[in-house]
């Protein structure tokens, strides 16, 4: 069984955009992932997560659009709200209560993906695999959502009391809500 979410990206004034895709095969060692490509009219990027089973690493792949230039901090944070521009999602998403860190570290929330960066043309290309987002058991990101903030991730590393709740990351520029994918079974 495959299970596919969906998540488009969007800032409230709609120049930040993307769509994360997100599949886990459940009892199967093999995916597939689909080209989410027709979703948009203005032929915006697509990211891409896969994971082959519960146990496995989380593969998180596409791009963003629209961002300044240089680092931005990404994460899985606890609501899916998008209402008043991001401000009620809600912390990083933390079910063991662990203290902020990067996504290498022991110590760190299940929804510190760390930092994407922004080239000159205001796209950050997303490809690195996760180990404790989940999008199946009782710890799956499906309904809550993924946020990118204003500045860098500083992993925990930066000394205060802000850097081990989110990494000193600003507010929220993006955000969307990881969802079920309805899917057209195959003939």
């Amino acid at each position: 069984m495959v299970v596919q979410c969906i998540c488009v990206v969007t800032s409230p004034s709609g120049d930040i955009k993307g769509v994360i895709e997100l599949s886990q095969v459940r009892f199967l060692r093999i995916s597939l992932l689909h080209d989410l490509s027709f979703l948009s009219l203005t032929n915006e990027p697509t990211t891409r997560v896969r994971q082959e089973s519960e146990d496995s690493p989380t593969v998180i792949k596409g791009k963003i659009s629209g961002l300044s230039k240089g680092k931005h901090a990404i994460s899985v944070n606890v609501f899916g709200d998008l209402s008043e521009d991001g401000k009620m999602l809600g912390e990083h998403f933390n079910p063991f209560g662990k203290n902020h860190g990067a996504p290498s570290d022991d110590e760190r929330h299940v929804g510190s993906l760390g930092n994407i960066t922004a080239e000159d043309d205001k796209v950050a290309v997303v490809n690195f695999e996760d180990k404790c987002v989940k999008l199946i058991g009782p710890y799956s990101i499906i309904g809550r959502s993924i946020a990118i903030a204003e500045k860098e991730d500083d992993l925990g590393k930066g000394g205060s009391s802000e850097s081990l709740k989110n990494g000193n990351c600003g507010e929220v520029i993006a955000a969307g809500v990881v969802g079920i994918r309805f899917c057209v079974p195959k003939q």
